[in-house]
């Protein structure tokens, strides 16, 4: 059993009505910290990292959103919104 599926079958169990409240969920579970990202349109993109990706990629843009762990619709708008993003692959360091 994976171990969310494991969580909520703990926490399922311990309720005893339809809703799970966070002291229904397994000890383990609650230590964990919440990774918080920074708020904003992209959060998980920054300029180093898809520039970096997309040489990586040969620039292609599919590629570099799997490997980024991003839709590629997303990869699209921070590169529309980030034009020296892509352009810079293709210049001389």
């Amino acid at each position: 059993m994976h171990p969310l599926q494991s969580a909520i079958h703990h926490a399922l169990i311990k309720s005893k009505e339809r809703i799970i409240q966070s002291d229904h969920l397994p000890l383990e579970l609650k230590k964990q910290k919440v990774n918080q990202s920074s708020p904003g349109p992209f959060p998980k993109l920054d300029y180093k990292s898809v520039k970096d990706t997309l040489i990586r990629s040969g620039g292609n843009k599919a590629k570099a959103s799997r490997l980024l762990g991003v839709g590629r619709a997303t990869l699209y708008r921070f590169l529309t919104d980030s034009p020296d993003v892509s352009s810079s692959i293709y210049e001389s360091d």
